[in-house]
């Protein structure tokens, strides 16, 4: 009974390496010819036609790589530079150092924004970057999105509290004098019944005097659906 279970299960391993080694045939089988080497040596003069070729998507040239990459080290140098370490599949090495590239603003270009935040538009600080020559830290040209980011990013605020110029005034003094919210003067100034422009940063200045402001009470008093935050308004009566 013993040799005859021994011999079942060695019939049983032999069964499986049979399968074992027919499945090794047929992937040795499958396998194509290692090309000639006059071959590989005119694949290689191809590679940088295959590569740039309108038909080669970026899937085939990820394909590619692997092909011919086994791995790649990146380590940081310092702030401005890489070094990167290629092993080929053939075993061979490559070192290379070279630039980093950062999503960061140049530090030159921050200063700039810097200085002039208090004189000059977000939209005519950035033309005046791109007339420099300078690039946001993903080299596209600058922006009022990309100008209001830096300040945003550094945290900038303006030198001046006070945006307008002479005779001028902001939204919040508006609403103040005539005693209303402020979300009731913007549909004026959008739709242009309030004289106004759009000063640095894109914020409302709007010029102000004695006619203007008995039109715009004159406004306020005769209109029925306005909320005044003052009740004695109609009388003058300060809050």
């Amino acid at each position: 009974m013993v040799a005859r279970s021994l011999e079942t299960r060695w019939e049983a391993k032999l069964a499986v390496l049979a399968q074992a080694e027919t499945a090794l045939a047929d992937l040795i089988a499958a396998e194509p010819a290692v090309p000639e080497p006059g071959s590989l040596q005119q694949l290689a003069h191809d590679l940088p036609a295959l590569w740039d070729a309108p038909t080669t998507t970026a899937r085939d040239r990820k394909r590619l790589l692997r092909t011919l990459i086994a791995d790649v080290t990146v380590r940081h140098v310092d702030n401005a530079r890489a070094h990167i370490g290629v092993r080929w599949h053939t075993g061979a090495t490559d070192e290379i150092t070279c630039d980093r590239r950062t999503n960061r603003n140049p530090t030159a270009a921050v200063l700039i924004v810097r200085e002039l935040l208090d004189t000059r538009s977000d939209a005519a600080i950035a033309e005046h970057l791109n007339t420099l020559g300078f690039t946001t830290g993903k080299s596209r040209p600058f922006t009022v999105a990309s100008i209001r980011h830096i300040r945003q990013q550094h945290a900038m605020g303006s030198k001046r509290n006070d945006p307008t110029g002479p005779g001028e005034i902001t939204v919040p003094q508006v609403a103040r004098i005539l005693h209303i919210h402020e979300s009731a003067v913007y549909p004026w100034l959008r739709n242009g019944e309030m004289t106004a422009h759009q000063g640095r940063h894109r914020r409302w200045c709007i010029p102000w005097n004695d006619e203007t402001e008995a039109y715009w009470r004159t406004r306020v008093a005769t209109s029925a659906h306005l909320t005044r935050t003052n009740p004695n308004y109609e009388t003058g009566q300060a809050v």
